[in-house]
C-alpha cells in the first residue's frame, strides 16, 4: 500500500516539474506595441524594447538650406521629451530658435506641429525621416506675412 501511494506521489510531482517547466517556456520578446523592436508573437516582457525616438536621440551638425537668410551650418542636439515617450526636443533648429522645437516621431518619420517655441510670433511647422545617422526636416517658418521654407540636413 505505502510502495502504492509513493508511486503515485512520484508520479505526480514528476508530472507537476514537467507541466511547470513546459508552462515557464513562453516566447521573450518586446511586448511594447509603441517600440521599434515590438514582437507581436512575444508572450513575456524580457526588457529589450528600444522605444522609437531612441534612434534620433544625439548631436547632430547640420546643414540649412533655406529661400531667406541665414543659411549655413549649425550644432542641434535631439533630446528625449520627458512627458511623452513619442516625442523629442530640438535644440538650435538650424539656428533660428533660442528654446527648443518639440517634434512627434513614429518610427522614422519625424513630424513638427505648428508652434512658436520662443513665444513671439515667429512659427515652425515641417516633417522630416531618419535614415541611419542622417537627419532631414523639411520645415516652414512663418513670422507675421513673412513664410520661408527650409531644408535642414542633419548628421550624427
Amino acid at each position: 500500500m505505502q510502495s502504492i501511494l509513493l508511486r503515485r506521489i512520484l508520479l505526480f510531482s514528476l508530472s507537476f516539474f514537467v507541466f511547470a517547466a513546459v508552462s515557464c517556456d513562453k516566447k521573450g520578446g518586446c511586448t511594447d506595441p509603441l517600440a521599434e523592436n515590438f514582437d507581436p508573437s512575444a508572450e513575456v516582457e524580457n526588457g529589450t524594447c528600444t522605444l522609437q525616438r531612441e534612434k534620433f536621440l544625439g548631436v547632430y551638425l547640420g546643414q540649412a538650406s533655406c529661400l531667406q537668410p541665414p543659411n549655413g551650418l549649425y550644432q542641434s542636439e535631439v533630446i528625449a521629451a520627458n512627458d511623452n515617450l513619442n516625442d523629442i526636443l530640438i535644440t538650435n533648429l538650424a539656428g533660428r530658435f533660442n528654446n527648443p522645437v518639440r517634434a512627434t516621431v513614429d518610427r522614422s518619420a519625424v513630424t513638427i506641429q505648428t508652434q512658436d517655441p520662443d513665444a513671439n510670433g515667429f512659427y515652425i511647422s515641417g516633417s522630416g525621416t531618419i535614415i541611419g545617422n542622417n537627419l532631414n526636416i523639411s520645415f516652414q517658418t512663418i513670422y507675421g506675412q513673412e513664410n520661408n521654407n527650409c531644408q535642414y540636413e542633419l548628421n550624427k
